[in-house]
């Protein structure tokens, strides 16, 4: 539970600061972002069993192509993101596989 709560509560702000370090490199942005989080988090969590799963999913849109948008999505452990399309159809989004 603990890892879940800091999770949430820092997650965002991690990936808003680490994209501009990533030069919008979109998917190095959320692998620095989750390494980061597992750095911090073990950091002020002295508990040795601690861990939780997480997707993430990233929407991009730039102001000059501002009909265009991008996906990208993350996750770690079992925990898995579908994208269901209008018709009805389910597609598995691609995973960013890290080893922590």
């Amino acid at each position: 539970t603990k890892a879940a709560i800091y999770c949430k509560d820092n997650f965002a702000r991690i990936v808003s600061k680490t994209i501009i370090g990533c030069s919008y490199d979109f998917k190095q942005c959320l692998i620095t972002s989750f390494n980061k989080t597992n750095t911090d988090l073990l950091s002020k969590i002295k508990e040795s069993d601690v861990g939780t799963t997480a997707s993430v999913v990233l929407l991009v849109r730039f102001k000059k192509e501002p009909q265009t948008r991008y996906i990208y999505t993350g996750n770690v452990g079992d925990s898995k993101i579908y994208l269901l399309q209008k018709d009805g159809k389910c597609i598995l989004m691609r995973k960013i596989r890290l080893d922590l």
